[in-house]
């Protein structure tokens, strides 16, 4: 965060704020309760909740989609055994046959 006050006294490399002044306590103080405020505001708390409802319906969605890929899968494999089994039968019947 960055808050500009003129009453602010540099230090001797100009880097940061003078931390012993009263202004300063001041200006931190208003800040903190700037924030807190702004954090705990209903508007604030909405926001969260609604993003938390939309992840978690999107990791509903991601867990019934990889569920319907995987029965998909299991139904393909079913298919591709029972073809296979069915072209066998057939096979040994049409040598059963010819002979």
């Amino acid at each position: 965060m960055f808050a500009n006050c003129q009453q602010f006294d540099l230090t001797a490399n100009r880097n940061n704020v003078r931390s012993d002044q009263e202004e300063y306590e001041l200006a931190l103080h208003g800040i903190k309760d700037f924030c807190k405020e702004q954090f705990e505001s209903d508007f604030v708390k909405r926001y969260f909740e609604a993003t938390r409802a939309e992840r978690e319906n999107k990791e509903d969605e991601e867990k019934k989609k990889s569920e319907d890929e995987r029965k998909a899968r299991a139904r393909e494999i079913r298919k591709e055994r029972l073809n296979k089994y069915k072209s066998r039968s057939t096979k040994m019947l049409s040598r059963e046959n010819r002979l």
